[in-house]
């Protein structure tokens, strides 16, 4: 594939990536030797190699585009490409070519995070550039990309469009990256993640008319002791009337059930002030208690709701798919619709995926004395909904030594989900190792609801109607095969199982 050199308002003079097409031919004639084992059936991972943060989550032009951090080369980080694959539904993916890669003077060791917005017809990406300053340091800086298809993007000529330079003295330019930019009036707006020097988290905002010229507006938001050390991917959305930031701590405080992740995905809720550019926070709460998602992105869909994306897997882990050199890692989560209920961040699967369903087993008002087991698939959805009169169990397995639980404290009322007796260990930097987290569910009823999407090595729980959600990834060394409901005496409202069929065209 070679880029088209575009005549455009920059001139005639076009950066054209041969980097993005040599890794593109790699995938091409690579991705063949990947090992399937963990493979999934209708979440979006790399063709091969490595893939992490989701970047530029957009609806152009009858299609959702979403890019990602991208190594083709190998199965862990390195010098970062964008990734691009498109969907009409969000569920079924179709890979495009790498849309940029590192090999310009402003990038040189990196293309980092970034969102896309569409102007004038274009397809507009800002993104992090990484390289080495002449003093040797590795600063970061902001650049612009643009295609007019969708496909092929060209370089702006005279990136970056925020050098280091435009960094306020209070902030760090070694650590500037991950624009978020969005579109208020006739204005652009850019929130940029940074930090003290001290190591204090900060979001800057900049301000532009036309996507080049940008100017430093503000210091939007600053974090306090135990805070994290720096804010990675931010996010901006309006929901319902109030003002959503979305960002990751490194290494953020833990509290009781909250941020035991070595990393997190946090929202705030507030309000913005457009005059002074500052957030006006009114709460701080995790996104998910699982053990696998961080860098959430949100688009608007199609039809106007807010839809939440995040990268399922988590730094400083050991990666199964890395490890017994299955020559790929990462993937990202089922995109979710968001609502905010009483300042609280709803988050249910996107509804065409119930296109991808077919019903097996349904039951109503069944009571289950011990225990009973039921055959599943490895590919299945599960809804549940069963009375809190006493603790619950769910036991997923495919063998005796090997299963994950999801189990219902009445004396707690808290649901915990753990991974620490299924298939390969996985162990980070936390300490002790982490394998298993919990979440207090709603005491407003007198139920609990239980949706669980399991795709070969992914779970992904949504508690109460999506008030909360726990995600992680699993690597089973059988495949599960069984679902083995215990308990003193569980009272089911209502079990329905559903296998995954592909898209039916319902």
């Amino acid at each position: 594939m070679v880029l088209n050199n575009f005549k455009t308002e920059w001139g005639e003079a076009s950066m054209k990536c041969h980097a993005a097409e040599k890794a593109t031919v790699y995938t091409r004639n690579n991705k063949a030797k990947v090992n399937s084992q963990y493979r999934m059936n209708y979440h979006l991972m790399p063709e091969i190699g490595w893939m992490n943060d989701p970047n530029g989550f957009i609806f152009y032009q009858g299609h959702y585009h979403l890019f990602y951090q991208y190594h083709p080369y190998d199965s862990v980080w390195g010098p970062m490409h964008w990734g691009h694959a498109i969907t009409k539904d969000l569920i079924s993916w179709e890979h495009l070519p790498v849309a940029i890669a590192p090999e310009d003077s402003f990038d040189s060791m990196g293309c980092f995070s970034g969102t896309a917005i569409e102007k004038d017809e274009d397809l507009n990406i800002l993104y992090t550039g990484c390289y080495k300053n002449s003093d040797g340091e590795v600063v970061q800086n902001q650049n612009v990309a643009f295609s007019k298809d969708g496909v092929s993007f060209t370089k702006y000529p005279f990136n970056p469009v925020i050098p280091s330079e435009k960094v306020p003295e209070f902030a760090s330019s070694i650590d500037f990256r991950d624009p978020k930019i969005f579109k208020k009036n006739d204005e652009y707006y850019c929130i940029v993640a940074s930090c003290t020097q001290d190591r204090t988290p900060l979001l800057l905002l900049y301000k532009s008319v036309d996507l080049i010229e940008w100017n430093f507006f503000s210091e939007l938001l600053k974090g306090m002791d135990g805070q994290g050390r720096m804010w990675e991917c931010p996010d901006y959305v309006h929901i319902d009337g109030t003002d959503v930031l979305i960002f990751s701590p490194i290494e953020l405080l833990s509290d009781v059930q909250d941020f035991q992740n070595l990393s997190s995905c946090v929202y705030v809720t507030g309000k913005i002030d457009w005059e002074k550019g500052i957030f006006l926070l009114e709460d701080m709460n995790e996104i998910d208690h699982g053990l696998d998602f961080y860098a959430a992105q949100t688009t608007i869909s199609e039809d106007g709701n807010p839809v939440l994306v995040a990268w399922m897997q988590m730094w400083d882990r050991n990666i199964p798919t890395h490890t017994e050199g299955h020559k790929w890692a990462g993937a990202m989560t089922i995109p979710r619709q968001l609502q905010l209920k009483n300042k609280q961040l709803y988050q249910v699967p996107i509804p065409l995926i119930d296109n991808y369903f077919e019903r097996d087993t349904f039951l109503q008002e069944h009571t289950i004395e011990n225990n009973e087991l039921f055959s599943i698939t490895d590919c299945c959805r599960i809804k549940v909904i069963m009375k809190k009169n006493d603790n619950i169990t769910l036991k997923f397995s495919s063998t005796e030594e090997e299963y994950m639980l999801i189990d219902y404290t009445k004396q707690e009322n808290e649901v915990t989900f753990s991974r620490s007796q299924m298939g390969h260990k996985i162990i980070g930097k936390e300490n002790p190792p982490l394998n298993s987290r919990r979440v207090k569910v709603s005491s407003e009823t007198d139920n609990v609801q239980l949706d669980i999407l399991l795709d070969v090595s992914s779970i992904e729980l949504f508690i109460d109607g999506g008030k909360d959600t726990m995600s992680s990834r699993i690597y089973p060394f059988e495949k599960i095969n069984k679902l083995m409901i215990s308990g003193g005496n569980v009272e089911i409202v209502s079990l329905e199982i559903l296998n995954y069929i592909g898209k039916s065209g319902k």
